[in-house]
């Protein structure tokens, strides 16, 4: 007999070819039984290559449908996208999606189900990450954490809004991090609390493949700068917080942390992204080779 996927194509190409809009057809229906259904290919060997010519009706399906009364219905036609082109990697076509959506994420995502809403805001992460907006990132996480999500979907949210948070210079709870399956993270957030750079990086290359894996790797190499902040505070207390501190003195304490020498350029480099990244306030004095610390160089950053 003919599977069930032959049957959404050969609708597919019918919806697509004759524009076939009407309150006779349930668009809602459809396109929540055509997620559940994808799911199911994916769950099996070659479900890839079974998808990918569906990919392109779907899309352009989605562009009519933007336009009519239909819009309402979308939300779970939205996720199918979403989860097609991720996982079969099509990034250029998820980019589209959130161009054909534009200004209406807020509204697609206020119409959908509780459900919907987790998963909407999920994905509207992703894409804000690749668009290197991780204050929407961060936004878009925090509010479908709120949303009571499921163990295996927390996990997933917190895999992508903890490295953020770091980006940020701000520190997650312990009550986050309570899943086993997130127990990598324990050592990462250890080394950058304590501004150990060396260990940082070992955790770093420890979990490599999961982390690039999981498209965070690059994220969490972000965090260095905090982990960074940290030490050069920590050093700053012990030399009792004086007002100036020499190139010298900046070096010792980097290479501290690192457990490798750092000439000057590799210094005043990484205290000038601190700088500019606001986790330091102070000016670089060439000429003196010192750096000048305003009276609160380690402004809070919650």
């Amino acid at each position: 007999g003919v599977s069930k996927l032959e049957n959404y194509k050969e609708l597919l190409v019918a919806l697509d070819g004759d524009r076939i809009f009407t309150e006779k057809f349930n668009f809602k229906l459809f396109f929540e039984d055509l997620l559940l259904e994808m799911r199911k290919v994916f769950s099996k060997q070659g479900g890839e290559d079974e998808v990918e010519p569906i990919i392109s009706p779907l899309n352009r399906i989605f562009s009519e449908i933007r336009k009519s009364e239909f819009y309402d219905c979308t939300p779970p036609f939205i996720i199918t996208l979403f989860f097609l082109n991720f996982n079969i990697k099509h990034v250029n076509q998820s980019k589209i999606m959130m161009n054909i959506v534009g200004d209406r994420r807020q509204q697609t995502v206020t119409i959908s189900s509780k459900k919907n809403k987790i998963l909407l805001n999920y994905y509207f992460a992703r894409m804000s990450i690749m668009e290197g907006q991780f204050e929407m990132t961060e936004k878009y996480l925090d509010d479908a954490l709120l949303l009571n999500p499921s163990r295996n979907q927390k996990r997933k949210l917190l895999e992508l809004l903890i490295p953020i948070k770091l980006i940020f210079g701000k520190l997650p709870g312990k009550d986050l991090l309570a899943s086993r399956r997130l127990a990598y993270f324990a050592e990462i957030l250890t080394a950058v609390k304590a501004g150990n750079l060396h260990d940082l990086e070992t955790a770093l290359q420890t979990h490599l493949v999961s982390l690039l894996n999981k498209g965070i790797y690059f994220l969490l190499c972000d965090a260095k700068q905090f982990c960074q902040r940290n030490l050069l505070q920590k050093g700053w207390l012990l030399l009792e917080k004086p007002s100036v501190l020499s190139l010298e003195e900046l070096r010792t304490i980097l290479e501290f942390g690192a457990k490798k020498k750092l000439n000057d350029n590799e210094v005043i480099s990484q205290v000038s992204g601190l700088i500019y990244k606001r986790f330091l306030s102070g000016t670089i004095r060439l000429e003196s080779k010192e750096l000048a610390l305003k009276s609160n160089p380690f402004p809070s950053l919650t």
